[in-house]
């Protein structure tokens, strides 16, 4: 039987390699990220290990006393994100580094929002603001949740994601602009997008 940092490390694996696969072949500067493309992204990622990754989310979800929408909602949400904000927002466009750090916010709150899915949420929040760093030119965003063992950074991100849900996007605009400096400062002179994998 795994244990729990077994799949913990497993998925993380997995999200590295899905990850470097969509920057290299999947996904370019001039990509529309949509809902079908979101789900084959999870289902990528995490279908070797659930049946159910790429799937919608059947079960009602809550943490703290907040709960995300009901899950028959989702598929309607997804559609209204779709439509009403990554038809707006992507592909990213290049832009100055609060420009594109609120494009990033607007579509990671509204993501997290509808919480589409059993497990992953978060991650795949980011990894699509990832992507569309790369398409506005940036490189992938430097979270630091893990800092120097500080819990500061995921804190701030976290309060910056709650009030997104309210259409505030101000301070997880805030995080993300810091967040793609940071990056571009780690990473001087790399490309956001690595080479073409030679096929084998």
């Amino acid at each position: 039987m795994r244990t729990r940092r077994d799949v913990g490390l497993a998925e993380f694996a997995l999200l590295y390699g899905a990850q470097e696969l969509y920057l290299a072949e999947r996904i370019s500067p001039s990509t529309t990220i949509h809902v079908a493309l979101i789900r084959q992204m999870h289902k990528d990622w995490l279908g070797s290990l659930y049946p159910w990754a790429g799937s919608f989310r059947t079960a009602n979800v809550s943490k703290g006393g907040f709960a995300w929408p009901p899950a028959h909602r989702v598929p309607d949400l997804m559609s209204e994100l779709e439509r009403n904000t990554l038809s707006k927002l992507t592909p990213c466009s290049a832009g100055t580094v609060e420009q594109v750090a609120r494009s990033l916010a607007i579509v990671h709150g509204e993501l997290l929002l509808v919480h589409p899915f059993r497990e992953g949420n978060g991650r795949i929040a980011r990894w699509v603001a990832d992507l569309m760093a790369a398409q506005a030119g940036f490189k992938p965003l430097a979270y630091r949740f893990a800092k120097n063992g500080s819990g500061a950074r995921p804190a701030r991100y976290l309060a910056g994601v709650n009030r997104a849900y309210v259409c505030d996007y101000a301070a997880l605009s805030d995080f993300f602009a810091d967040a793609l400096m940071a990056a571009s400062a780690e990473r001087e002179g790399e490309s956001p997008w690595p080479r073409p994998r030679i096929p084998s």
